[in-house]
């Protein structure tokens, strides 16, 4: 068992949660003040602002990348250097060559130097392999599972509403038909092999075939037997807010753990249970996307988009954001994994999209390396959810839902490509 010492934390995380919802507000205050101040060309004013916005998040590369323009802007060129060095030394990439607020330093030689460390961070990097695709250029995979037992993946259709079979030839078949037993915009999927159980993510969403303004803020969890695709149970939270599930995760014990990203919450479902119960709901959470779970069944790992990796200790409730290196970028993240005291995070909130790999300290209270699996792949457009598939890892490449409008229509079916899922070796 992992020993983690919560006591101070706690207290911190409860301290800091109960301010979540005033810190947030002065953020968005001092984000549009700063962005108001820009278009005005109150330079100052706008630097002032971004400096107040990097206090609140430090880890944003976004930000950073910002106050790197106010710095360049009121004439600190220096400051500016500074900040877009660690950028790119994160291994990120920002088209500085083509931006107003850094006209001021574009003559200069460190400028052109950190452009070709930018030129370079995109260039295409890993050792990724093509496992499969899918006959569907409208498909809108989001999330993928695998039934190790009769070894076989599943896909789901943010686009259909349906989940696709994908057998041992690879051949392609629906599981679960498009809207069947109200199947919203599917997103993440879980397999549970041993009790022959295919849990599947759904939420309202624009994009969706058949959508209605009375599908918005609509979410469930449902439950349907793994081979014959079967509902056995739908879950949705005993009250009348609005949700948005979109990540699920395993325990050996046949519990299963929900992020809802629009309620900033985390519930479990119990192993037989017939209702899901919050574990935990955090002010400080902003953008929660992934989930992940230690082997021995102790701790959760959430990704937070904006801020980083949150490790939640289940038997306490007690949580807190991790530390990581401060030249590394581990925001952005969508999928988590848990692998040999490591996790891997689909990284699609940051350019260019990554794979990347974390490697946890021996009491996972933080992140001590990151090391990128897959960079800009050719395939990659908006890479999204995966598995875990003994020492490797298949995901999906292309869900292309950064190609969405959020009116319904689909960009023209020439622009859109077939499904691709990725596999890369772990060790």
């Amino acid at each position: 068992m992992k020993q983690i010492v919560l006591a101070a934390v706690l207290l911190a995380a409860g301290l800091t949660a109960l301010h979540g919802q005033d810190d947030e507000k002065k953020l968005r205050t001092h984000y549009q003040k700063a962005l108001t101040a820009y278009q005005q060309k109150k330079y100052d004013e706008f630097l002032s602002n971004m400096k107040l916005v990097h206090e609140m998040r430090p880890r944003n590369p976004a930000i950073r990348y910002n106050l790197a323009g106010a710095y360049a802007l009121t004439g600190n060129a220096d400051q500016a250097f500074e900040l877009l060095q660690g950028l790119a030394i994160a291994g990120l990439s920002y088209p500085v060559e083509r931006s107003p607020m850094f006209v001021s330093l574009m003559r200069r030689n460190r400028f052109m130097i950190i452009t070709s460390y930018f030129a370079a961070n995109r260039e295409p990097f890993g050792s990724s392999r093509k496992a499969f695709s899918v006959d569907e250029p409208d498909l809108i995979p989001a999330g993928l599972a695998y039934d190790s037992k009769e070894k076989v993946f599943f896909v789901s259709s943010v686009r259909k509403r349906k989940v696709v079979r994908i057998d041992r030839l690879k051949r392609a078949e629906d599981f679960i038909s498009p809207g069947q037993d109200g199947l919203l915009a599917t997103t993440a999927l879980l397999a549970d092999p041993q009790r022959r159980l295919l849990w599947v993510c759904a939420t309202g969403n624009p994009d969706m075939e058949g959508y209605t303004p009375e599908h918005a803020g609509k979410s469930f969890v449902a439950a349907y037997d793994l081979d014959t695709g079967e509902l056995r149970r739908k879950y949705t939270p005993a009250d009348s807010q609005k949700h948005n599930f979109n990540d699920i995760t395993l325990a050996s014990n046949g519990d299963v753990y929900v992020v809802d990203a629009r309620g900033m919450a985390v519930y479990r479902i119990s192993e037989g249970s017939e209702s899901m119960q919050p574990v935990i709901k955090a002010l400080t959470f902003r953008a929660i996307q992934g989930i992940a779970l230690d082997d021995e069944g102790e701790y959760l790992f959430v990704s937070d988009y904006s801020k980083g990796v949150f490790l939640v200790e289940l038997s306490t409730g007690g949580y807190f954001l991790m530390d990581a290196p401060e030249d590394q970028v581990v925001v952005g993240i969508d999928g988590l994994y848990f692998y040999k005291n490591s996790l891997i995070g689909v990284q699609n909130g940051i350019q260019p999209h990554r794979i990347i790999r974390m490697q946890l300290s021996d009491s996972f209270d933080r992140i001590v390396s990151v090391q990128p699996l897959e960079i800009n792949n050719e395939h990659f457009d908006r890479p999204a959810l995966g598995a875990v598939v003994k020492d490797q890892f298949y995901y999906i490449a292309n869900s292309q839902m950064g190609r969405l409008r959020g009116d319904g229509n689909l960009p023209p079916a020439e622009e859109l490509k077939k499904p691709v899922v990725l596999r890369v070796k772990l060790r």
